[in-house]
């Protein structure tokens, strides 16, 4: 298991402009596998902005430690090819990467999820910040993608849907 990086993200509370999400416990041990993404849906009230999130693995005893992280600058929203603004105020797609992995999560932990706008400080603040996000949830919205080993993989298969 990682430990928290220094200048990475702080847990859920501390970190302004972000929100989180936590899995049920693992009922036995998880082996995440290769590369995640988040594919996130939202709109925002500015042509571009970053949007960062982090996994983390949730102890029992409720202490995060950060296990992985990715972001992706919204003025390349569709690809990393691409430089098209997005256009304030209409809903959109965009996919966030981590890196490939092998991570445990220990049984009777749990998995979590900060996405926040802007305020990672890991990542280049981008020339086109502040203003407002709205991340989209539920059915046909914003989805974490986690390949498991089969031990426990329908428990893990999406935590944000």
């Amino acid at each position: 298991m990682k430990e928290r990086l220094p200048g990475l993200p702080a847990p859920p509370g501390i970190l302004p402009r972000s929100v989180s999400f936590t899995s049920a416990p693992m009922p036995a041990n998880v082996t995440l596998l290769g590369r995640g993404s988040l594919d996130a849906a939202l709109l925002v009230d500015r042509p571009g902005g970053n949007l960062a999130i982090a996994l983390y693995d949730v102890a029992p005893d409720g202490t995060w430690t950060q296990v992985d992280h990715g972001a992706r600058d919204l003025r390349h929203a569709r690809s990393r090819e691409s430089s098209d603004l997005v256009t304030p105020g209409l809903p959109f797609n965009t996919t966030v990467w981590l890196y490939p992995e092998e991570i445990v999560i220990a049984k009777g932990h749990s998995l979590g999820l900060v996405v926040s706008a802007e305020l990672a400080p890991w990542y280049l603040a981008s020339p086109i910040r502040g203003g407002s996000y709205r991340l989209f949830t539920g059915d046909q919205a914003t989805t974490l993608h986690l390949l498991a080993r089969a031990d426990a993989a329908e428990e893990v298969r999406e935590i944000l849907k």
